[in-house]
């Protein structure tokens, strides 16, 4: 099943960010990408703060990744 795009233009916000999300990922031996849907907000602030200064994590759209 292949997704058709809706639009003419991908609008220049999410070329630079998809980008940016390739860079990201190019700079990093272990990369995991994770659905992060239905998580507390505390929970999340929970993991970022655990998680500062050993790893990196980003928040994306569904679409962009």
């Amino acid at each position: 099943m292949s997704a058709e795009r809706k639009t003419e233009t991908i609008p220049q916000w999410k070329q630079d960010e998809v980008a940016d999300i390739v860079e990201m990922i190019g700079s990093y031996d272990s990369v995991g990408i994770v659905d992060i849907t239905g998580i507390p907000s505390r929970q999340l602030q929970d993991m970022r703060r655990d998680l500062y200064g050993t790893a990196e994590l980003r928040v994306s759209r569904n679409t962009l990744v």
